[in-house]
């Protein structure tokens, strides 16, 4: 008596399957039926004496239905019910053929007979008294099977009317070794996969199929007929025997739902190159979290084709779960992207969103300390925001270049720089003033002259001092010589009725005239800018 309940099925009727172990031992009505939800008496005949086990499952549905297991033990045989007793034929021959099951039910169990003498007796001797026996003809195709007669085995299964889901097992078996097509959407929902055996037969037989084949098993089998182990082994197997753009996704997919590692390196090993995985892929690589530090140039490759395809909503939805997924390092890098294929778009929204980001990633670069990127980034959203005309935006892009002026200044690196910068303005200066006279004109004079005249190289230092509301004469710069002498004039603290023909003199005698601020600093300088000045004018003319 079986009582069945299923939360899936309701008023519909499912098919009782009995597996007997050993097989042969015995045998329910073919047509064993009950309804869900209801009980039925299902008639079991063993057909040799001693123990044996048998195994109850449903269908369809196999995957998901309980198996109850019973032992059993026969002390007659074929006594235990006769509700499957064939009737009785009317001759001594035919009353021989029926007991022909039970025959070979005590061969298979005590017998040591090879699989070619079991051909040979199903040929000449048992199919030919009972051809139309679904047990024994299934008996025959598992021993052709076993044979590697796998073409025979096809045909007489497939011409087999009411076949058990062994049979239908061992049909498509025979079918993908012997290379002949199939049907799979009417085989596999009885076969049993869930044991280890039969699946083995299965993936051994795949093996050396072709993809075809493989395609053919990828919708029905993953997570569906078997469970997630045996669906794992499956699936990479698969990857071996599958080429087709659509079936490698399928994969990808289902490989997913156990083991996302494999997973990943699987797509990143189809596809290679980022340029052509395609949008559903990188979709599934952005949810794993094996691979990231290879992850960047798909997603790259995927913003590329929604930017130029003006896919915005599609773009900001995959740069918004990329930078939640990626490394720091490879966030910036996407932000800095994502910015710029916003900043050239047409669409006004768009662009300010480029603009949000690239000031975002110029700051980010700031916090670490990546001065190179973050000015760059800087300097574009400075020129966009120009050309917006948008205070704010104006503002918050002046402030970020500020704050990065500051901090280049504080580096070792810009001091180590100015440093250089400043030791060459010096030996140029020194080289143009060596051996100069150098007259210093306006205020009064201080004790730095000397420095200065030191620093420089010069050969004198002549101070020519202005008296508060007293214009100082210029009676010395009639001797003025270009060769021998240069002139700074302290224009803050002098009038312009002496700098100005104190300039004309010096321009007519070849003289250089040098402006500058009060004090030692300011005279450096501005000797220095003199310097350069000259020999920057020096080698256009030599190259003239």
């Amino acid at each position: 008596m079986i009582d069945v309940l299923s939360p899936r099925i309701v008023d519909d009727a499912v098919r009782v399957i009995a597996d007997f172990r050993p097989v042969g031992a015995g045998e329910i009505p073919p047509d064993s039926v009950v309804t869900v939800p209801g009980t039925a008496e299902i008639p079991i005949r063993l057909l040799a004496p001693g123990a044996c086990r048998v195994r109850i499952r449903f269908l369809p549905e196999p995957l998901q239905s309980s198996r109850p297991v019973f032992s059993l033990v026969a002390a007659e045989p074929a006594r235990a019910a006769a509700a499957v007793e064939e009737p009785a034929p009317p001759s001594g021959a035919d009353q021989a053929a029926s007991r022909l099951p039970r025959l070979v039910a005590r061969l298979e169990r005590d017998a040591r007979l090879d699989g070619d003498v079991w051909i040979g007796l199903y040929e000449d001797v048992i199919l030919d008294w009972m051809p139309r026996n679904t047990g024994l003809v299934e008996k025959y195709a598992a021993h052709l099977l076993a044979a590697g007669q796998f073409d025979k085995t096809t045909q007489v299964l497939d011409g087999l009317e009411d076949r058990s889901p062994d049979g239908d097992h061992m049909l498509l078996v025979a079918s993908i070794r012997a290379g002949e097509p199939f049907d799979a959407s009417a085989l596999l929902p009885g076969i049993d996969l869930t044991a280890d055996g039969p699946f083995n037969e299965l993936l051994d037989a795949l093996r050396k199929a072709g993809g075809e084949v493989w395609r053919q098993l990828l919708d029905p089998l993953p997570h569906k007929l078997l469970g997630d182990d045996k669906s794992h082994t499956f699936l990479l197997a698969a990857r071996e025997h599958v080429t087709d753009e659509p079936s490698c996704i399928q994969i990808v997919e289902a490989l997913a739902y156990v083991d996302t590692e494999a997973a990943s390196n699987f797509a990143m090993q189809r596809w290679q190159d980022p340029g052509t995985t395609p949008s559903e892929v990188v979709d599934l690589l952005l949810q794993f979290d094996a691979n990231r530090a290879h992850l960047l140039p798909y997603v790259e490759a995927r913003l590329a084709d929604l930017a130029a395809a003006g896919e915005w909503d599609d773009y900001e939805k995959t740069f918004t779960r990329a930078r939640e997924e990626l490394r720091d390092s490879d966030r910036r890098l996407l932000t800095s992207l994502a910015a710029r294929h916003m900043l050239r778009s047409e669409q006004q929204g768009v662009c300010d969103r480029g603009l949000d980001l690239e000031i975002e990633a110029s700051h980010e670069a700031l916090a670490l300390g990546d001065l190179d990127a973050s000015l760059r980034a800087a300097t574009i959203a400075r020129a966009y925001a120009l050309t917006r005309h948008d205070a704010e935006y104006e503002s918050a892009t002046k402030y970020l270049l500020d704050a990065l002026e500051r901090t280049i200044r504080e580096t070792e690196l810009f001091r180590q720089y100015e440093e250089a910068g400043q030791d060459l303005r010096a030996a140029r200066r020194r080289e143009w003033l060596s051996g100069k006279r150098l007259h210093i004109v306006g205020g009064q004079a201080a004790d730095w002259q000397d420095t200065v005249r030191i620093e420089c190289g010069l050969s004198k230092v002549t101070w020519h001092p202005a008296e508060r509301h007293k214009a100082p004469t210029l009676d010395w710069a009639g001797g003025l010589r270009s060769a021998d002498d240069v002139v700074v004039c302290l224009t803050d603290s002098i009038g312009h009725k002496t700098s100005g023909p104190l300039k004309d003199t010096c321009a007519k005698r070849n003289v250089p005239y040098v402006p500058a601020d009060w004090g030692k600093r300011s005279v450096l300088d501005a000797l220095a800018d003199a310097a350069a000045a000259a020999a920057d004018a020096a080698a256009t003319s030599k190259e003239a």
